[in-house]
């Protein structure tokens, strides 16, 4: 079973009411799921902020949870940049073994070989002061940075230029990049899919509820995108897993 729960309940950029929230509560109806179904693997994912919310009793909660129903559990951090695509997203994975772990674990799961490289900057291409909350007051921009829009004016915000690499893509139009021509373009779908590892336009149709294929909006393609799993990581800890279960 490979699944999540909603993790705004436990990140930093929201109010961490954790497992008092209605979307952070569903992590119990992924308790009852597995409790029906049994299955002899599970793989979680949620937030970094998960380990530490309400000093670590959240997590504990969760890892009791999923141990009463006979699982051994083993899990890590990992940063999606390390796994070929050029995303700072960190993440909580938790794997789930019915009974115990069979042979070697998975995690420490090491760095992919293809870890994404940072490029050295061109000083003289051109840049865009955006405004910081540091002593400076603003950072400088250069081409091929990731720029988060959100709240231009904030006198909180810090770390709003991701340089050479992308933010943590969230479910909204709000990362930008610069141009040669010193303009602010907004990061496409089409891009939010290669920073997760998805195959070009992968969100692009769907199907409804009788059948019929039909076009997803923009809005809803970051929504899903935001919400999604980057698909490098997900296969190396899979790929690791089966090897490891021969």
């Amino acid at each position: 079973m490979v699944g999540g729960f909603p993790c705004q309940a436990f990140s930093i950029a929201g109010k961490r009411k954790g497992l008092a929230d209605s979307r952070g509560n569903l992590f119990f109806e992924i308790i009852r799921v597995i409790a029906h179904t049994k299955p002899t693997y599970l793989l979680l994912e949620n937030v970094k902020g998960l380990l530490n919310h309400d000093q670590g009793k959240t997590f504990t909660i969760i890892l009791q949870s999923l141990a009463e129903l006979g699982y051994a559990l083993e899990w890590q951090v990992l940063n999606s940049k390390n796994f070929g695509v050029p995303q700072n997203r960190e993440r909580v994975y938790i794997i789930g073994y019915l009974g115990r772990i069979p042979g070697k674990q998975v995690f420490p799961l090491k760095k992919a070989d293809y870890q994404y490289s940072i490029p050295t900057q061109q000083i003289a291409s051109p840049t865009i002061r955006i405004r910081e909350a540091t002593k400076k007051g603003y950072a400088v921009a250069y081409i091929g940075d990731s720029i988060n829009t959100s709240f231009p004016t904030s006198t909180m915000k810090r770390g709003r230029i991701g340089m050479q690499i992308a933010h943590t893509i969230m479910t909204k139009k709000c990362y930008a990049t610069l141009t040669k021509n010193k303009k602010l373009r907004y990061i496409t779908p089409l891009e939010c899919e290669r920073l997760q590892g998805f195959p070009d336009c992968w969100t692009k149709v769907g199907v409804d509820t009788q059948g019929v294929t039909v076009s997803i909006s923009d809005t809803q393609r970051y929504k899903c995108l935001g919400n999604a799993v980057t698909v490098p990581v997900i296969r190396a800890i899979i790929t690791q897993l089966l090897l490891n279960k021969n």
